[in-house]
């Protein structure tokens, strides 16, 4: 989650330096990242369930 955050921070502070830029596209730009990031944790975490490997067994 912290890399989560660290990203949106990173997203609005790059919007903010943009002169002009209209704050309801960069709102629609967070979203779409959260939809995004979503995504994919759902994603990770179906491999990491399909995978099945203890988490303090060593990976040989």
């Amino acid at each position: 989650m912290v890399c989560l955050q660290q990203a949106m921070i990173t997203i609005t502070n790059r919007h903010k330096l943009k002169a002009g830029h209209k704050s309801h596209l960069c709102q629609q730009h967070i979203i779409n990242f959260q939809k995004h990031s979503n995504q994919n944790t759902q994603m990770h975490q179906k491999g990491k369930k399909s995978l099945k490997i203890p988490k303090n067994e060593p990976i040989s």
